[in-house]
């Protein structure tokens, strides 16, 4: 069972590899920047022009909201609920989020504080973390009980 248990965490450490490579680390880098959330993340209003609905989701209300973020004049899309848009826009009707200055992403979030690192919208960031914090220890353990069973 600890064989079984240690293989799963290998392979999810080398899947989770693969896919951060492609992105750049871009899960890791947010989870960095989570640490320092002054430094890094800015509040900013996406003002958004187009409304698109998020395909294989029709009759959800989930929709692409895209548009040009207001301090930044940069073009972004957030996916988001139609029914939930009111708690999140300001009274002129643009979205609320902050941006992250080393993703260069954005997350919608009506708080006047920066996001934590214990915060809920990132952790989605940690779980990379976690599986390359049990990766090593795993990978040793793995090669000894190899070499024991060798040895027996």
């Amino acid at each position: 069972m600890k064989k079984i248990a240690l293989i799963f965490v290998l392979v999810s450490g080398l899947l989770q590899l693969a896919v951060e490579f492609p992105s750049r680390f871009k899960k890791t880098k947010l989870f960095y920047s989570a640490f320092y959330p002054e430094k890094y993340f800015s509040k900013d209003e996406l003002k958004y022009r187009n409304k698109i609905p998020v395909d294989g989701n029709v009759g959800t209300g989930l929709y692409y909201y895209e548009g040009e973020l207001v301090k930044r004049g940069l073009l972004k899309r957030v996916m988001w609920y139609e029914s939930g848009l009111e708690e999140v826009s300001n009274k002129k009707g643009d979205i609320s989020v902050w941006y992250n200055k080393i993703t260069r992403s954005i997350m919608i979030r009506n708080s006047e504080n920066p996001p934590k690192w214990y915060s809920f919208d990132l952790l989605n960031a940690w779980m990379p973390m976690i599986n390359w914090i049990l990766w090593f220890p795993a990978l040793f353990y793995y090669l000894y009980i190899r070499k024991k069973e060798k040895q027996a």
